[in-house]
Formats: structure tokens, C-alpha cells, sequence
């Protein structure tokens, strides 16, 4: 398996582990009732195959929201 695998948008083992790890994320935050968290969390998992920097800002922009909300 090589790091520019065809079937992964170019991004390899690490890109589908992030995908998977989001995804994970994402249905905790429906669990708990967040819609709007898991929304934003599967938007940057499907923009992010296609456009891998904009996901990363999307989930970046998630976790300083989350980093945010508990130093309150």
C-alpha cells in the first residue's frame, strides 16, 4: 500500500484514519445532541476528500471551537 493509494483521494492510510477518526467524532456529537458539531464534522470529511485543506481548516476550526468552550 503506498501513500498516494488511488482509492483514498490521494492521501493514503493516515487520510483514511482521519476520515474514519472524524466520522467517529461526529456520531459522539450526534449522541450527545450536537447536530450542528456532527454536521460541520461529515461536511469536512466529504469536502475534504475532494479538497483535503479545506477539510483540515473545517476540523481545525472544530477543535479550536472545542478547546474554546472547555478553558470557559
Amino acid at each position: 500500500m503506498t501513500d498516494n493509494d488511488s482509492n483514498s483521494g490521494g492521501r493514503g492510510f493516515l487520510g483514511r484514519v482521519n476520515t474514519l477518526a472524524t466520522l467517529l467524532r461526529a456520531g459522539r456529537a450526534i449522541r450527545t445532541g450536537n447536530t450542528g458539531r456532527a454536521t460541520l464534522l461529515v461536511g469536512s470529511v466529504l469536502l475534504g476528500r475532494r479538497r483535503p485543506r479545506l477539510g483540515f481548516l473545517l476540523q481545525l476550526a472544530d477543535t479550536v471551537y472545542q478547546i474554546r468552550k472547555r478553558l470557559r
